[in-house]
C-alpha cells in the first residue's frame, strides 16, 4: 500500500505525485547508489529484499574461507591434474553462468512481455473504454440539468467502480479472508469513496467477477437509455436518429471493456510451468556456488603465488577487488533477474514498482468527468448559426 502522505498534501493528486519519488530522473551511477542508500527509493529496487542481502552475504563468506584455506594449501603445479585443476573450476564456473543468462534472458522476457500486455491490453483497453463511454455519455446529456448530470455522474462511477475491482480483484490472492484486509473489506470501502452504494456492494460481496458485474450494469444502463419505450428519463434526451450504428459503437466498447478485464483474469490465474522455475531456481543457486568457489580458490592461489614472487602489494589489491565485484555480481545479476521477473509477473499489486492504482483511477476519473463538465460551460454549437437565425437573415 501506499505511505500516508504529508498533512500538507491536501490534493486529489497526491497518491499521484506519491508514485513520483519511485522514478529515478538522475541515469547516472550516482542516481543508482542513490537509489540504493535513499530510504523511500530503495522499496523499488533489488535491495528492498532482505533476500538478496543474505545470498550476498553467504557467497561472500564462502570465499573468504576458500580464499583463508587455499592461502595456506599447497598445490604442486608441477602435475598436470593440478595444473588444470583452478582453470577447471573456472570453465565450469563459466559455463554455467552462460546457460543460466540464457534461461533467465528467456524467463525475464515473458515476464515483461506479459507485464506489458496487462499494462496495455488489460490496464490501456480498459481505461480506453471506459472513457469513450463517458464521453459520449456527455455528448447526449451534456446539458446542466439534473438529469443529465444524474446520467453522467452513474456513468462515471460505474467506470472508477470497474477500474477500482479489478486492482482489488488482482490483490485478492495477498489478502486475508476475513481480516479488515479481506476482499468483501476492501469492496465495502468504495462505499465511502462513493464509487458504489450500499445495495450495490450487497450483490458484489455475493457473487465472483465483480468487475466484469459492473460493466453488465453500464450495458443494462445503456439498454435502457436506447430504448424509446423506457419509463427514464434519461431516454427522452437520447437521440432517435441512427440508432442502429449508435448501438453497435455503445455496446462495442462495452464488450471491448469486458474483453480487457476477461483477459486480465486470465493473467491472473495463469503462471509459468513449475517445471521451468524450479529448475532456473536450482541452476542460478548452483552457478552462483561455483562462482563462489572459483573465486575463492583462484584468489587464495593467485595471493599465494604473489606473495612467493615479492608482488604482493602489486598484485593484491586489484586482484581482491576484481575477485569481490564478480562473488557479487554473478549472484545479484542471477538473483535479481528471478526477483524482477517475479515483481513484474503480476504488476497490479501492491508492491513499490507495481503499477500505480491511485493513479490509474484519477486519470480515468479525470477523463470521464472533464468532458461533460466542459460541455456544461461552453457548448460548441453556441458557435454556429440556429435555424431560426438562418430564417430571419
Amino acid at each position: 500500500m501506499l505511505r500516508a502522505e504529508s498533512p500538507k498534501r491536501t490534493t486529489r493528486r497526491q497518491r499521484s505525485c506519491e508514485r513520483k519519488r519511485h522514478q529515478t530522473h538522475n541515469g547516472t551511477i550516482l542516481g543508482a547508489l542513490r537509489a540504493i542508500f535513499y530510504a523511500e527509493l530503495r522499496p523499488a529496487t533489488i535491495f528492498h529484499s532482505s533476500r538478496i542481502l543474505t545470498l550476498l552475504l553467504g557467497h561472500v563468506t564462502i570465499a573468504t574461507v576458500l580464499t583463508i584455506v587455499y592461502y595456506h594449501v599447497h598445490i604442486d603445479s608441477a602435475h598436470s591434474e593440478a595444473a588444470n585443476f583452478v582453470p577447471g573450476i573456472k570453465d565450469f564456473a563459466d559455463l554455467c553462468v552462460t546457460g543460466i543468462v540464457f534461461l533467465l534472458g528467456g524467463f525475464v522476457t515473458t515476464m515483461l512481455t506479459r507485464w506489458w500486455a496487462v499494462r496495455s491490453q488489460c490496464c490501456g483497453a480498459l481505461h480506453q473504454s471506459l472513457s469513450n463511454l463517458n464521453m459520449y455519455a456527455a455528448a447526449v446529456w451534456s446539458t446542466n440539468d439534473p438529469i443529465d448530470r444524474e446520467t453522467r455522474a452513474l456513468l462515471s462511477r460505474y467506470a472508477v467502480a470497474a477500474y477500482q475491482l479489478l486492482f482489488i480483484e488482482a490483490r485478492a490472492a495477498d489478502l486475508v479472508i476475513g481480516d479488515d484486509q479481506g476482499v468483501e473489506k476492501a469492496v465495502q470501502r468504495l462505499i465511502y469513496n462513493g464509487s458504489l452504494m450500499p445495495a450495490e456492494v450487497e450483490v458484489l460481496n455475493a457473487l465472483p467477477s465483480k468487475s466484469c458485474i459492473v460493466i453488465g450494469w453500464i450495458a443494462a444502463f445503456f439498454e435502457q437509455a436506447m430504448n424509446p419505450n423506457s419509463g427514464l428519463a434519461a431516454s427522452s434526451r437520447f437521440p432517435r436518429n441512427s440508432d442502429n450504428g449508435r448501438y453497435s459503437i455503445i455496446y462495442g466498447q462495452i464488450f471491448a471493456a469486458q474483453n480487457a478485464i476477461s483477459l486480465c483474469h486470465m493473467y491472473m490465474q495463469t503462471q509459468l510451468p513449475y517445471g521451468y522455475i524450479h529448475l532456473i531456481l536450482i541452476m542460478v543457486q548452483l552457478t552462483s556456488l561455483a562462482n563462489s568457489i572459483f573465486c575463492g580458490i583462484h584468489l587464495g592461489q593467485t595471493m599465494k603465488q604473489a606473495q612467493a614472487n615479492g608482488d604482493a602489494v602489486q598484485i593484491w589489491i586489484p586482484l581482491i577487488f576484481v575477485r569481490v565485484m564478480r562473488i557479487i555480481f554473478i549472484p545479484l545479476l542471477l538473483d535479481g533477474m528471478l526477483f524482477i521477473g517475479h515483481v513484474i509477473s503480476m504488476p497490479l499489486g501492491d508492491d513499490d514498482d507495481d503499477f500505480p492504482a491511485g493513479s490509474f483511477i484519477e486519470d480515468l476519473e479525470d477523463d470521464c468527468l472533464a468532458c461533460g463538465a466542459a460541455l456544461e460551460q461552453f457548448h460548441p454549437a453556441s458557435l454556429l448559426t440556429k435555424k431560426d437565425e438562418e430564417k430571419k437573415e
